[in-house]
């Protein structure tokens, strides 16, 4: 590597340790063999880095970090206190344990005693119901096999008579 891309570096990458592996190793081998570069080095050190070495970063003043951890508190508070009224709100529905179990019993035998009825229909209701499909089924049957038009086979719609 030549003189030129050794101060390049030097200037920009190699002292902010910013230069891969193989380029710190290139310019360290070529300072070995070039004093010139190795004293731009060190006047660069001592010109530019080490001024700065012990200088401290810009501190945020003091009621800065006071009003951060005040918003802070803050959110933690109202967290806490949306939570604290959701279970105020939900005690309403908390019951005791008997009476738990009281209502959890009723709520059993309410739904068991509803598919019971449900399922006990009236005999006549479902003989009735199958008559009426029957006839209506022969309707259909013997009105188009008896060589009748559609016209004749009135079913009481008038979406029947549109398509038929």
């Amino acid at each position: 590597m030549n003189c030129k891309k050794i101060k390049e570096l030097l200037l920009t990458d190699y002292l902010d340790k910013q230069a891969g592996l193989k380029l710190r190793t290139e310019v360290e081998e070529h300072q070995k063999i070039c004093p010139e570069c190795r004293r731009l080095e060190e006047e660069i050190r001592r010109a530019i880095v080490l001024p700065f070495k012990d200088a401290k970063g810009p501190q945020a003043p003091q009621y800065l970090w006071l009003n951060i951890r005040e918003r802070i508190a803050q959110r933690q508070s109202h967290k806490r206190s949306l939570l604290d009224r959701l279970r105020e709100k939900l005690q309403v529905f908390s019951l005791p344990a008997p009476a738990l179990t009281f209502a959890s019993t009723m709520v059993i035998l309410l739904a068991v005693f509803g598919l019971i009825t449900k399922h006990n229909i009236d005999k006549n209701q479902i003989s009735d119901y199958f008559a009426q499909q029957i006839s209506f089924y022969s309707v259909l049957n013997n009105g188009l096999e008896n060589g009748d038009n559609k016209d004749s086979a009135d079913l009481g719609t008038t979406v029947e008579k549109y398509l038929f």
